[in-house]
């Protein structure tokens, strides 16, 4: 479930924390969205080589930001409008397959069986996520926490990035009192902000 700030009684429940990927799936979503972009939109991609190249050194060197990324959508998505946008979210859905990671999406289950609160908390856009777990996000013990995609400049944007620091920004944008978790899964260490709030946290291979 999504939506805005929570005053939350969760302090009496048992909270999980789920990195999306390379956690629950081998493939990272946003990245694999945007290379799908750069095929699809392939004028763009030639028009903007320049600026696209200097995206990627943008995002080199200030990884946490979105600057990078943003500059990078722009330039792919440039003339497009909102329902174009969404056609475009639909066809990478329909096309592009994860690989779940069995094990850990075992541990899921068992958890929300258990009627323990998962939260997944993401730096790829909802947009992105919602349509492959689709039936996960309509467990109300399920919370979803991730960037988010918006439409200006004739152009696909950035709005928040989740990832790093701004993981536990945006938890605390949405829940109050401060959420703190049993167990953590990722596979990155770049989730410390969160994993430091994990009495236990599992770092998956």
């Amino acid at each position: 479930m999504t939506g805005d700030y929570i005053e939350s009684p969760l302090h009496h429940m048992h909270n999980i924390f789920f990195d999306l990927d390379g956690t629950l799936h081998k493939e990272d979503i946003f990245l694999a969205f945007i290379l799908f972009l750069a095929k699809k939109r392939i004028l763009n991609t030639l028009v903007f080589l320049p600026l696209l190249l200097q995206a990627g050194t943008l995002h080199l060197f200030f990884a946490n930001g979105k600057l990078g990324i943003n500059l990078a959508l722009f330039c792919l998505t440039f003339g497009m409008n909102p329902a174009r946008q969404q056609q475009l979210i639909a066809e990478f859905s329909q096309h592009f397959q994860l690989t779940p990671f069995a094990n850990v999406r075992e541990k899921l289950q068992q958890h929300l069986a258990n009627r323990q609160r998962i939260f997944l908390i993401s730096g790829s856009p909802a947009e992105l996520i919602k349509p492959f777990y689709s039936a996960l996000l309509a467990n109300d013990n399920v919370q979803l926490i991730s960037s988010q995609f918006t439409h200006r400049a004739y152009a696909m944007w950035l709005r928040d990035r989740c990832y790093a620091e701004n993981k536990a920004i945006m938890l605390d944008r949405r829940f109050t009192p401060r959420i703190t978790f049993e167990i953590g899964y990722s596979d990155s260490l770049s989730d410390k902000a969160i994993l430091d709030r994990c009495q236990q946290a599992i770092l998956i291979d």
